[in-house]
């Protein structure tokens, strides 16, 4: 568990040539997926780590879905997450649905080396007893507004299908 979150987070950070997608499913086979529709302008890439990630055209917005293993508590993966990732510890969370799923949203926030900070907002429903769907937005702290917009667009289109 802990190598998958932080391969969760570490992949969305890390360089990436991306190509660009309107509509994907990931896993492309098998269920539990998710479906993801992908702004024009937004490109995808499909993470070594078991995840596809969505960047907006400038890479300030960043979005990573995975369907992961998991037993234990939503708030015990998202802490796991956090903590392997160096991120700070999740201040709130609120209760989402994502295809009648239901789970939380856990907000955060981390830095790298280079000293830019960004915003985590974690969304972790629990599919069956052995797996949960996560969804990770990673926002530049300051992105511009449309950018923010296109990445929560994203996020309220989500499906995840069974």
């Amino acid at each position: 568990m802990r190598l998958s979150a932080l391969a969760l987070l570490g992949a969305a950070l890390a360089a990436a040539t991306p190509a660009a997608a309107k509509f994907v499913r990931f896993p492309e086979s098998g269920k539990p997926a998710w479906e993801v529709h992908v702004p024009e302008d937004w490109s995808v890439k499909k993470g070594a780590n078991q995840n596809l990630m969505a960047f907006s055209p400038d890479t300030r917005a960043r979005l990573v879905v995975q369907v992961l293993p998991s037993e234990g508590s939503l708030d015990e993966f998202a802490t796991i997450a956090m903590n392997v990732a160096h991120a700070d510890g999740w201040k709130k969370k609120r209760p989402i649905a994502i295809s009648g799923f239901k789970g939380f949203d856990y907000f955060s926030a981390m830095g790298n080396s280079h000293g830019n900070r960004f915003n985590i907002e974690m969304m972790i429903v629990r599919i069956d007893a052995g797996h949960v769907g996560v969804c990770d937005l990673l926002t530049d702290v300051g992105i511009p507004g449309g950018e923010l917009a296109a990445g929560h667009q994203i996020v309220g289109a989500l499906k995840i299908v069974k």
